[in-house]
């Protein structure tokens, strides 16, 4: 069971589902002046009503539709991420169980974690300049890049797409980031006709990058 702040998360679900106190009372087997009071963060639930808060947001049909994108991301057998802006950095919030297989560095990432510092400088800078492209603030509706890594002796090859999922205003816009791999090289295209490419390299990570990323607006 899940524990928190069961106020806030009992008035974002009835948000959410558009369920009155009433009704939410009436799910849970108490007053509507409990559910008042208990979403002012005026009392804290007995281990009893915790639970069945607990109950009342835990089945499918009440998960927010966020939380199904993180399932399914998690489970997809293909290359997916979901990476979202905190602060100053971009942090990790779902890597698919196909990324993982590929071996590090992904079968090391973590939901929560930051992304850039660890893996070297040019992450960083690689991350910023995806950032500036206004895709974080939902400014774009996608952005295309395409970029390799090594490991184990192996070089993978990806042409990315990324796509605002879903914005959730207090905590940022998620973005999802979908590829297609190849064996060889993938070339940047017509679409990025003029436009110099280089390589970034660092242990057991090579990206294959253009100066720009291509944005397209909503």
């Amino acid at each position: 069971m899940q524990t928190g702040d069961w106020g806030a998360r009992l008035r974002a679900f009835r948000v959410r589902m558009k369920m009155k106190q009433e009704a939410a009372a009436d799910a849970l087997g108490v007053s509507q002046a409990y559910i008042s009071r208990l979403e002012a963060g005026g009392l804290e639930p007995s281990p009893e009503i915790a639970e069945r808060i607990d109950s009342l947001l835990r089945p499918p049909e009440h998960r927010a539709h966020f939380d199904h994108w993180r399932v399914a991301i998690r489970h997809c057998p293909g290359f997916s991420t979901l990476i979202r802006q905190h602060d100053d950095h971009i942090c990790l919030v779902e890597i698919s169980r196909g990324l993982r297989r590929l071996g590090e560095p992904f079968t090391s990432f973590n939901p929560g974690q930051r992304i850039g510092p660890d893996l070297g400088p040019d992450i960083a800078r690689l991350l910023e300049e995806f950032a500036a492209t206004g895709i974080l603030e939902g400014t774009v509706g996608r952005v295309e890049d395409v970029w390799s890594f090594q490991a184990d002796g192996k070089h993978f090859y990806f042409e990315s797409v990324s796509t605002p999922c879903v914005t959730i205003s207090a905590t940022g816009t998620p973005i999802r980031a979908t590829c297609r791999s190849s064996a060889r090289p993938i070339s940047p295209g017509s679409r990025r006709a003029g436009r110099r490419s280089w390589r970034i390299t660092i242990p057991a990570f090579e990206l294959f990058i253009t100066p720009s990323v291509k944005a397209h607006l909503p």
